[in-house]
């Protein structure tokens, strides 16, 4: 409910999120976000534990930008794909 409220009082370029939160999983998530006219446009990425083919397709089915994996992602890997995302020479 707080990332929702944030999401529509600012702008934001990306939204980073995990799939399993407390109020809702991510398929909930990025279905609410993409059906907001305020947030429809801000490119998404999964940043998750779990990254099973069927919940990588699902959540880019939906609208995700990108899905990574918690374990293998190093801050410098995740700049770049944010950076890749937001067309960021």
């Amino acid at each position: 409910a707080l990332g929702f409220r944030l999401a529509n009082e600012k702008e934001f370029d990306i939204i980073i999120m995990d799939m399993i939160m407390p109020a809702m999983n991510g398929y909930e998530a990025i279905k609410k976000l993409k059906a907001n006219e305020k947030t429809k446009n801000i490119p998404i990425v999964i940043l998750s534990n779990s990254a099973q083919d069927y919940e990588v397709r699902e959540a880019k089915k939906l609208g995700a930008d990108g899905y990574l994996l918690k374990s293998q992602i190093t801050p410098v890997k995740l700049a770049r794909e944010i950076k890749k995302i937001l067309n960021i020479s």
